[in-house]
């Protein structure tokens, strides 16, 4: 009976010792780790538009968006994205003046725009893109990042113009032959121009030389650099005053109109 006593008492302190120790597992801290197969890697957040860049160049060609982080080198194309503002609208095709996306290149947190043409200073300019489904890789056409982490849609942005203003009249001389009369502006212009019938010429006479009153036919119009060159038809002689009034058309975004523009349009 004593024998039988003390096996059952090593059996129960074997049975609470199991049942400390099951315990003791079953509350414990566990951690599983990863290894690897189908990982999310560690910077899983996708690259949003911050602040900065969303401005034209003095172009009126060029513009950036810039990223929360470095942008993999694959990225979106053209057709991912969509002008708008008064740059697009109502002129809609790069044929009747309008613009469109040239290229797009990833830089750093950069995301580069070339247009087909450029954007006048009158007129603005917004961007959005459409995201593709969403992919992994790193060589999909989308906005990403050096992990895959694609970008998701973005809404319109508007673009800052800083194209040229309005070129602005500086000085006109006549030439010693009395047949050409130059204006200069404060910049380049473009080689389409302004025609003759956009122009008044008057000189004045032996009589009055001081008042301009003879008004002079204008035979030809062009540009060089800066300048606007008017050739007469007939010679203005020496000392005589003369006047030049120059009527704009209707403005214009199309840098294929006949007026005084810069290279812009």
């Amino acid at each position: 009976m004593t024998t039988t006593a003390r096996g059952r008492h090593r059996k129960l302190r074997r049975n609470i010792l199991h049942t400390v120790v099951a315990t003791a597992l079953l509350s414990g801290t566990f951690t599983v780790v990863d290894q690897g197969i189908n990982a999310v890697p560690a910077n899983a957040v996708a690259p949003t538009v911050v602040t900065g860049g969303k401005t034209l160049d003095a172009t009126g060609t060029k513009f950036s968006l810039v990223f929360s982080e470095t942008l993999g080198s694959v990225t979106a194309l053209p057709g991912s994205f969509t002008l708008g503002g008064t740059a697009i609208t109502p002129v809609t095709t790069a044929a009747a003046g309008g613009t469109s996306i040239a290229s797009v290149v990833a830089s750093g947190t950069s995301l580069n725009f070339t247009l087909t043409n450029p954007v006048p200073a009158s007129l603005t300019l917004t961007v959005a893109y459409t995201a593709p489904t969403s992919n992994s890789a790193t060589t999909n056409n989308a906005i990403q990042d050096v992990n895959g982490i694609d970008a998701a849609n973005i809404a319109a942005q508007t673009i800052t113009n800083t194209a040229s203003s309005v070129p602005a009249y500086s000085s006109s001389t006549l030439n010693a032959a009395g047949s050409l009369i130059t204006l200069t502006y404060n910049e380049a212009l473009n080689a389409t121009t302004a025609v003759g019938s956009n122009f008044v010429v008057k000189s004045g006479t032996n009589a009055a030389p001081t008042v301009p009153s003879v008004i002079q036919t204008v035979s030809s119009v062009s540009v060089s650099g800066s300048t606007v060159l008017l050739n007469l038809s007939s010679r203005i002689e020496s000392g005589l005053s003369v006047s030049v009034e120059y009527t704009a058309p209707a403005n214009d975004p199309l840098a294929t109109n006949s007026a005084i523009q810069d290279t812009s349009g």
